[in-house]
């Protein structure tokens, strides 16, 4: 059929069949897909795709889009998060959303910082430190062991942990630096006592007074 005629015939049916009720344009739509080829069953697939699967999170606007995200769980966040870029996108571009998520947590919310990023990154870093709470896994546990008897005193100071023993031994612990010194008590000149080191990592002139 000549392209002249073709469009004339299309335009005639296209009338005719804007003339019929649904019932009639049901059975028509049928008639024309049982004399369908592959061809076009897979062209009225894509079609039917790209008609009745439509991505309303990227055709709502922004704002439309920010209200209904506030209603969504966090963990429904996070899983929608993974459907897609564009979705990944304008989740992790909805401030409001994650700061409501800080403030369930009981999070104090700086309304001065904007980014949705910033406080996303809040609430994986709580729920993590929560769950480490829940499992017995939030800090790390050390044994110190220095002393051969009973521990009696103990003070701490700008990360250095100092216990004290029958023994007249101090014993002083590096927190951060895992270092270890010990002093023993001999008779000083003063009235206070003095203690010499005994073994340790540090200068031979090092020593500590109480």
């Amino acid at each position: 059929m000549e392209k002249a005629a073709f469009e004339g015939w299309l335009e005639s049916v296209s009338t005719t069949f804007l003339a019929l009720s649904d019932q009639q344009r049901n059975q028509s739509l049928d008639h024309l897909i049982s004399l369908s080829g592959a061809a076009q069953l897979r062209h009225l697939s894509n079609r039917l795709e790209a008609l009745l699967k439509r991505d309303f999170l990227r055709l709502l606007p922004l704002e439309l889009a920010f209200y209904l995200l506030r209603w969504l769980d966090p963990q429904t966040l996070l899983t929608c998060c993974l459907v897609c870029k564009q979705w990944n996108k304008v989740i992790n571009a909805c401030t409001e959303v994650w700061q409501s998520v800080c403030r369930d947590l009981g999070w104090r919310i700086d309304e001065s910082i904007q980014d949705a990023t910033h406080w996303k990154g809040v609430y994986l870093k709580a729920k993590l430190r929560m769950k480490q709470l829940r499992e017995e896994d939030a800090f790390e546990t050390s044994s110190l062991i220095g002393h051969s008897a009973r521990v009696y005193a103990l003070y701490y100071r700008d990360g250095l942990l100092c216990t004290g023993a029958l023994l007249f031994i101090v014993v002083c612990l590096g927190v951060q630096t895992h270092s270890m010194s010990c002093f023993e008590k001999v008779t000083g000149g003063g009235r206070s006592p003095v203690f010499l080191p005994l073994v340790s990592n540090c200068s031979s002139r090092n020593f500590l007074s109480l």
